[in-house]
């Protein structure tokens, strides 16, 4: 039986436009949400994240130190990071909007590890990595004092 005309087109070909239309706009809704990683220079990096080890991560063709990366943003259109409850240490942001707190230990396409969880890597919006503290420097020892008499810790005779 041949497919029903309606307007010059069948009923056929106007659901494989469609299918092919939504196909579309699936994989470009896809494409603009990538990974990104922003330094403390404030300069993007953008591309897939395919893992963060040994203090590294590597986005695209770039590897970035820990050291130099502030948020990184997983399958996120936009470089907006959320605001964060007070505290320090590293912070991951699930999708919900929960915040876990400890050090990064990793990424992998599975699983974002923290030093105390283990967090399932498509829950996982957004990772805010801490400064380093500056290193303190060696102490200086303080100065001390040393005593010199007084004028009246001095003994005078008088004449009798």
């Amino acid at each position: 039986m041949r497919p029903t005309r309606a307007g010059g087109r069948s009923r056929v070909d106007r659901a494989a436009v469609a299918a092919a239309l939504l196909a579309f706009v699936a994989l470009s809704t896809a494409a603009a949400a990538q990974d990104l990683i922003i330094r403390r220079d404030g300069s993007l990096l953008r591309g897939p994240l395919a893992a963060c080890v040994a203090g590294r991560c590597r986005i695209g063709h770039t590897d970035a130190s820990f050291d130099d990366i502030v948020w990184i943003g997983l399958g996120q259109e936009k470089p907006d990071p959320p605001a964060l409850t007070i505290g320090g240490g590293d912070v991951v942001v699930s999708r919900d909007g929960s915040e876990h707190r400890g050090q990064l230990v990793g990424v992998s396409l599975a699983i974002v590890e923290l030093d105390n969880a283990e967090l399932d890597h498509p829950a996982v919006a957004w990772i805010r990595l801490a400064a380093e503290p500056p290193a303190s420097p060696s102490p200086t020892p303080a100065p001390t004092a040393t005593p010199t008499p007084s004028t009246r810790s001095v003994l005078t005779s008088r004449p009798a």
